[in-house]
């Protein structure tokens, strides 16, 4: 989605957020307004992606109802060994990486074997699991556990209700106009999530009851699975942490308001953990008007553990400066001019694109088919990019380059230079830009990528600029040990 659609959108839904009572609509007990803006967007944007349904894929999964059955047996019988921790952590298979011979959760497992380092419990969870991949040991499968909680449950009545407000039905006239496509399936949409949300929060109302935590950590608060954690934890008194996993800016919409209620909405943390002080400060004048709503600058877990790396024999053979390129599932996959630096450069750089954790496969064969047809796939490492651990490639990269992935403030962090390919990325990321922490290119042509990368491999600074996660956990623990 270009810059000038993506600012279109959010101007469209921030209107709509300051122009009506958003916070006082209500069905099955949940203020839905942070549910049906998110879901607006990302219709929007998945519909600009023209994603295929994989029709095998739900032939496949028809054909596992008899496995899930059993796995759910399996769960049911796990939950019941389920004991008391003072830390629970949540978070989605696409977060967990393969470490030294180990699949774990890339943000929450280094907190945990802290954790276990002061004595103190804590408990993973994992959301949605697709049925047959690998699991990381020790980790409670929340997706199977929460068919238990599904119900069949109408909103019609309320929906009704809802219409026959004037300002409800002028609200759904905007949405009408604005995006006519979401507008035809909004109700069944909206409906869904408050399902799966009612489903998820009595899935972690019975976790919590039965660990009795005083933290919960969730990954992507803004998703089903984090909405129903969120309200479990506000109704048990429970305190709850969005773990910063990618870009936090004004294009985002679970980031952004032109309105929030004071007593914010009960489908929100209570804190927001941040990795970075231009995070830190975004995020502070979001939730400045509400009080329950805490942002702390605590650090990146996953770049302090990834960067006491173990030796991988792909990055030790390098014998030209690394430049790593963080791909997004965009269109088109990969932008010709990134295809002919390369061509220009192969001989020069080594060049690695490390595709995105939800890249399908056939998005995967098309970014191979353009490659073989700038002949450059002996020049371009996928694989390896793509399995070892981020924060060690970055510390042998010379160089950086994203549109406007959540990698930038990683490497900026890291001291590596990076280049950034879009106005998404150049709005997003402009205070980086300003200090001086990155490059912008507006309209890039592969020439002035040639020429800025000959200079920024010069000026790689190896200042790390890394806030310990240790500091907060400590004075967690603290906290709760009174």
């Amino acid at each position: 989605m270009k810059f000038e659609r993506r600012k279109e959108l959010m101007d469209h839904i921030l209107r709509l957020e300051s122009s009506f009572p958003v916070d006082k609509w209500i069905v099955a007990g949940i203020q839905f307004w942070p549910i049906l803006k998110n879901q607006i967007f990302l219709y929007e944007f998945k519909s600009e992606r023209h994603s295929k349904t994989n029709a095998k894929l739900s032939l496949w999964k028809r054909g596992m109802r008899f496995v899930k059955w059993k796995l759910l047996i399996y769960s049911y019988r796990a939950s019941l060994k389920i004991k008391p921790a003072q830390f629970v952590f949540s978070g989605a298979y696409t977060h967990e990486v393969k470490w030294n011979g180990r699949l774990i959760n890339r943000y929450f497992t280094p907190m945990i074997e802290y954790l276990k380092q002061k004595n103190t419990s804590a408990v993973l969870v994992s959301c949605n699991r697709p049925m047959g991949n690998e699991a990381p040991q020790d980790i409670i499968e929340g997706k199977m556990l929460v068919d238990f909680y599904k119900s069949k449950i109408s909103f019609q009545e309320e929906w009704q209700s809802l219409l026959k407000d004037e300002e409800f039905k002028k609200f759904i006239q905007q949405v009408e106009h604005y995006f006519p496509s979401y507008a035809k399936v909004s109700q069944t949409r909206l409906s869904k999530a408050l399902l799966a949300i009612n489903a998820w929060k009595k899935f972690y109302l019975y976790l919590f009851k039965q660990t009795n935590p005083s933290v919960a950590f969730g990954l992507c608060y803004y998703s089903n699975e984090m909405f129903g954690m969120n309200m479990a934890a506000k109704e048990l008194g429970i305190r709850s942490i969005d773990m910063q996993h990618g870009t936090i800016s004004q294009l985002h919409t679970a980031y952004t308001f032109s309105y929030l209620p004071p007593t914010g909405y009960h489908l929100l943390p209570s804190e927001f953990w941040v990795w970075d002080e231009s995070t830190f400060t975004y995020l502070s004048r979001q939730f400045a008007s509400v009080p329950s709503i805490q942002v702390k600058l605590s650090g990146n877990p996953w770049l302090i553990e990834a960067t006491n790396a173990q030796v991988y024999p792909q990055l030790e053979a390098l014998d030209k400066p690394m430049m790593i390129y963080t791909h997004q599932p965009l269109r088109p996959p990969l932008d010709n001019y990134l295809l002919e630096t390369i061509a220009k450069t192969k001989n020069q750089y080594s060049w690695w694109i490390r595709l995105h954790p939800r890249t399908t496969e056939e998005e995967r064969k098309e970014i191979q088919d353009l490659l073989l047809k700038y002949q450059l796939v002996e020049f371009v490492e996928l694989q390896a990019a793509s399995e070892l651990p981020l924060p060690t490639l970055l510390s042998k990269a010379a160089v950086h380059l994203s549109k406007f992935s959540g990698s930038v403030i990683e490497s900026t962090l890291m001291g590596v230079p990076t280049l950034i390919l879009e106005e998404v990325g150049l709005r997003s990321f402009d205070d980086l830009i300003q200090e001086g922490k990155a490059i912008g290119l507006l309209k890039p042509e592969s020439d002035q990528i040639v020429n800025c990368l000959a200079t920024l491999v010069q000026s790689k600074s190896n200042l790390r600029q890394l806030t310990s996660f240790k500091d907060s956990l400590d004075k967690m623990i603290k906290k709760d040990s009174f």
